[in-house]
């Protein structure tokens, strides 16, 4: 019994560090693309 919620625990952790490893990853590319969009639009000016 103990084992099973230990494991049922370690997934749902897991689970949630994929999660937010993916938003960081996410949020790490919309910054790259509006940084390359805005020095393009400065470099057109």
């Amino acid at each position: 019994m103990n084992r099973r919620i230990l494991t049922k625990v370690n997934y749902l952790l897991t689970c949630i560090n994929v999660r937010v490893g993916g938003c960081i990853l996410n949020i790490n590319n919309n910054i790259n693309k509006d940084y390359e969009v805005t020095s393009s639009n400065t470099s057109l000016s």
